[in-house]
């Protein structure tokens, strides 16, 4: 028998039930002479019982036995085990009609008449036995699809957590900003992130990360980490764009990048800078919502080009306060309706001649419309809305606080003193950004994060009128001609291009005398000054003009402000408590 029956390369666990010896001992000597393991059982209950206990691959049951008979045995280890599926072949001499629908609506999967034909039973075990194999694969590919579908379960919640934690920023609540995200999946690789930094300004980033869902999500990771910690810092747009793509480059593959639009409103300067790379044109609308300015990308996106190719030039805006600043990613404009329509600019720009508090629900509801039937679009869609109006320099500046006459030397706070100094020449004047790296210092140094704010600004105003008026020598009244804003601009960057010669110096000491804390500013510039007493007489007297009222601003804000050595020097004491 065994040279008739040819070997099988798998191992059978096979479950013969059938109350008369001589049959059992028949099957299972043959079963065992196919290389396969015969598992013994003398009624159903018994059956029962061991297919629980020893997980068979094939049980044969004789149909009439004592206690259980071999339907009811079906039924039961059908009913026991729902997920784990096992094929049952009918043994009898029963082989009418019924019979042989009875035992396949009890659970069987075949019938053997008796006596058993071994040639046919061994073609039907071979048959069984592939069945089983491919139900193993199922249950195989079923459990390994059950453990990626968890894994992937956490790994969305991780990622919902990430995205959320850096996406929900402050920023994003602050009355000059409107925004919306809508992603076409669960993730979006779109990211939009606002910040308020220590001097006021506001800061918008808008990034488009290559792909969709959880992937291109990862990709903004990064560039929302620098973009939030620059800004806070006060960090120029294009000084955070070359930070984040050197990070980009460092960290992700070459074919994963972001097209990405960044925006600062800076009120204290009047100044607007757009820095745009490879996403949709940034627009400045005016009250009407017409396009007063249009900053198409100038770069490539972030992550592509290599450090020392990388430009972070950027646009700079005369500041409008009547004016909005609209960011959006290109998947507006190309959101498809049901006949593959795109939206357009054409209708991205209609919708903003809305009134400004409805241009935002306006794109919405056209967009809605444009989609139809389609309903959700194919690509992430982000928006970015910021009003110039809301814009103040003092919006986070707190007043000084008022000196306490109850103050006695038994309750005067000790502080630790301290000083720095720096100076500065030609190269660092022209790379560095020497107030936002400044104010990063002294707030690791001065626990007291509300005097942050302040003290950047003061840093910031004395600074840029040593840089402006001292060093480069460029006159403020350049900016009240109907272009002067620009061509201020244009020729201080063209200066601080040509210099050849000049220098700053800045010491920041902390002091305690009688009943304040203090910290004393001193910013020297190698220039020949300028008229200081004028200049503040000239803004006491109209405080419109649109030039000088950063110092006035200081001058509120300080203890004391003294100009030396003909405005070539300035002192400003700035009261902590």
């Amino acid at each position: 028998m065994s040279g008739t029956f040819a070997q099988n390369a798998a191992v059978l666990r096979i479950l013969v039930a059938d109350d008369t010896d001589l049959n059992l001992i028949l099957l299972c000597s043959f079963i065992e002479k196919l290389g396969h393991i015969a598992i013994q059982a003398h009624n159903g209950r018994e059956a029962v019982e061991l297919f629980s206990r020893e997980r068979p691959d094939l049980v044969l049951l004789d149909v009439l036995m004592p206690e259980l008979d071999g339907y009811e045995a079906c039924r039961k280890i059908r009913e026991a085990h729902p997920d784990h599926w096992v094929p049952v072949i009918f043994l009898s001499a029963l082989s009418s009609d019924e019979d042989l629908v009875k035992g396949l609506e009890s659970g069987g999967d075949d019938y053997l008449a008796k006596p058993v034909n071994l040639v046919v039973l061994n073609a039907k075990i071979r048959a069984m036995q592939r069945i089983a194999g491919l139900q193993r694969q199922i249950r195989e590919k079923a459990e390994e699809l059950s453990n990626a579908y968890f894994k992937a379960e956490e790994e969305a919640l991780l990622g919902g957590h990430l995205m959320e934690h850096m996406t929900e920023t402050p920023g994003l609540h602050d009355p000059a900003v409107q925004h919306w995200l809508a992603p076409a999946g669960k993730f979006s690789g779109d990211l939009i992130t606002a910040v308020r930094s220590h001097n006021g300004s506001l800061y918008a980033m808008l990034a488009d990360a290559t792909g969709h869902g959880l992937a291109a999500a990862l990709n903004v990771f990064p560039a929302a980490e620098v973009f939030q910690t620059m800004a806070n810092h006060g960090f120029p747009v294009g000084t955070i764009a070359t930070e984040i793509n050197r990070k980009m480059r460092r960290l992700m593959p070459l074919d994963r990048f972001i097209a990405c639009a960044m925006v600062c409103i800076d009120p204290q300067r009047n100044l607007v800078e757009v820095w745009n790379g490879g996403a949709p044109s940034v627009l400045m609308l005016d009250q009407e919502g017409a396009v007063l300015e249009r900053c198409q990308s100038q770069h490539p996106p972030l992550g592509i080009m290599p450090e020392e190719l990388f430009s972070s030039r950027v646009d700079l805006l005369p500041y409008n306060k009547s004016a909005s600043i609209f960011l959006s990613s290109d998947g507006l404009s190309e959101a498809e309706s049901a006949s593959g329509e795109q939206f357009g600019d054409e209708r991205i720009e209609h919708a903003l001649r809305a009134k400004p508090e409805e241009r935002l629900a306006t794109i919405q509801t056209r967009l809605r419309q444009h989609l139809g039937q389609e309903k959700k679009a194919h690509d992430d869609i982000s928006i970015l809305l910021l009003s110039l109006e809301s814009q103040s320099p003092v919006a986070s500046i707190k007043p000084r606080p008022a000196r306490s006459r109850a103050t006695t030397p038994q309750t005067i706070r000790p502080v630790q003193r301290w000083n720095m100094s720096f100076s500065f020449h030609i190269n660092q004047l022209r790379s560095l950004d020497i107030v936002p790296t400044i104010t990063a210092i002294l707030e690791r140094i001065d626990t007291s994060a509300e005097h942050t704010a302040p003290l950047h600004l003061i840093l910031s105003e004395l600074f840029n009128n040593a840089l402006d008026h001292g060093v480069l020598r460029l006159n403020s009244s350049l900016k009240e001609a109907p272009e002067g804003f620009e061509k201020y601009l244009h020729e201080r960057e063209q200066r601080l291009h040509d210099l050849q010669e000049g220098s700053i110096q800045i010491g920041i000491e902390a002091l305690n005398e009688q009943d304040a804390e203090l910290i004393r500013i001193d910013v020297k510039d190698s220039g020949a000054g300028f008229d200081h007493v004028g200049l503040l007489k000239a803004l006491e007297a109209h405080p419109e003009q649109p030039h000088g009222r950063g110092i006035m601003l200081t001058r509120s804000m300080c203890e004391k402000l003294e100009f030396r050595n003909n405005g070539s020097e300035v002192v400003a004491v700035y009261r902590c408590s």
